[in-house]
């Protein structure tokens, strides 16, 4: 039998805790967003439970600090974390 485990996960993670939503207006969106976006908090906690080996962090919104998004998906998940990039390439 083939060993079937997954070793990447590619999510979009766009309801970051961050500077951005620094507002009330800015809250009521990221709020908004968390009801069918994940952030990288809950993605990092998917891949830990999926045992996932590398987590990539995508569909960031413009302005996102990508230090905040890597340290929130890290509180969740031990494993490789990164920001997406476009034409990115992960060697699995």
């Amino acid at each position: 039998m083939t060993d079937m485990r997954v070793v990447l996960l590619v999510q979009d993670t766009c309801a970051v805790r961050s500077r951005l939503y620094g507002d009330e207006r800015s809250r009521r969106i990221r709020d908004a967003l968390i009801g069918f976006h994940a952030s990288p908090e809950q993605a990092g906690a998917m891949a830990r439970s999926a045992g996932v080996k590398t987590l990539v962090c995508t569909h960031l919104l413009p302005g996102a600090d990508t230090a905040e998004v890597l340290a929130e998906a890290r509180s969740t998940h031990a494993g490789d974390v990164r920001v997406g990039e476009d034409l990115m390439v992960i060697e699995v």
